[in-house]
């Protein structure tokens, strides 16, 4: 395994290295607090990406092997083999940014996926997951125009019925492949390729910029990635939720945070700035 790849668990070196992110995953582990199964790139291997263009031989002759161990340590977590794996990448800076760089959800979906996560789920769930992913992947890796993609996938609800849902997917994998000539890749590691490719180039992006500028971090301070299962709303009683020690919006101590139930996506960043003006 290269230096610069790790399991969450065995990471031990600072958040210049590992990021913030994967320092307090790794923290909760050892505190006993169930973490999904996941890997960790560190800052080194964005900073060389950010100067060539490319990930490492070495990084990328890795990947597969890395994914495959999150697969087997998750049919061990739940004793669930029929339970697909999906991914989350995500950056995870040398200091606290939420929402400035960006990150890629449900890696690995695919239409063959799709059908198995309304197997084990159910099918509203699973064509939601699937728009959601074709409009994050259109949007974050390549760079489809925004507008474009919020006619499309924008105009669907929770009401909506999954036919015009699915339709609305079709027409997002039309436009990627319109403005892009290439497809979404089939495998799960070729789709991890390029979201840990989009989370790293985020860094170089406005947002991530101005915080950069505020905090006077230097040019070589880069972030670590963040490769971990994603947990896959199943039943009535599954959704997500955030909670916080300190104010995401302000910094000061105080206990925080929010369930939505049924919901399938994380607490955004206006949800948050909602929650730090309520004091919840």
């Amino acid at each position: 395994m290269p230096a610069g790849l790790r399991p969450i668990q065995s990471i031990d070196g600072t958040s210049d290295q590992w990021g913030v992110l994967a320092c307090g995953l790794n923290r909760l582990d050892r505190l006993g607090a169930p973490v999904p199964p996941g890997f960790v790139l560190s800052a080194s291997v964005s900073r060389r990406f950010l100067a060539r263009g490319e990930l490492d031989h070495s990084i990328m002759a890795d990947l597969p092997q890395a994914i495959e161990t999150i697969r087997l340590q998750l049919e061990g977590a739940t004793q669930d083999p029929s339970r697909p794996l999906l991914l989350s990448v995500r950056g995870s800076a040398p200091i606290t940014m939420p929402t400035k760089m960006d990150t890629v959800l449900s890696v690995g979906m695919t239409p063959e996926i799709r059908s198995r996560i309304a197997a084990w789920s159910d099918d509203r769930t699973a064509a939601m997951i699937w728009l959601r992913f074709v409009s994050g992947y259109a949007r974050t890796i390549r760079r489809v125009a925004g507008t474009r993609i919020a006619q499309i996938a924008d105009l669907v609800s929770d009401a909506s019925s999954i036919e015009a849902i699915d339709e609305a997917a079709t027409q997002v994998i039309s436009a990627i492949i319109d403005e892009t000539q290439r497809p979404i890749p089939e495998g799960i590691t070729d789709q991890a390729v390029e979201a840990i490719e989009a989370v790293c180039a985020s860094w170089q992006r406005s947002p991530a910029r101005q915080v950069r500028t505020r905090h006077g971090l230097l040019e070589n301070q880069t972030p670590a990635v963040v490769v971990h299962a994603m947990v896959i709303p199943k039943g009535p009683s599954a959704g997500v939720g955030v909670s916080f020690s300190r104010s995401p919006i302000t910094g000061r101590p105080t206990v925080m945070g929010s369930f939505d139930s049924g919901a399938l996506l994380p607490v955004d960043a206006q949800q948050w700035s909602a929650l730090a003006d309520s004091g919840l």
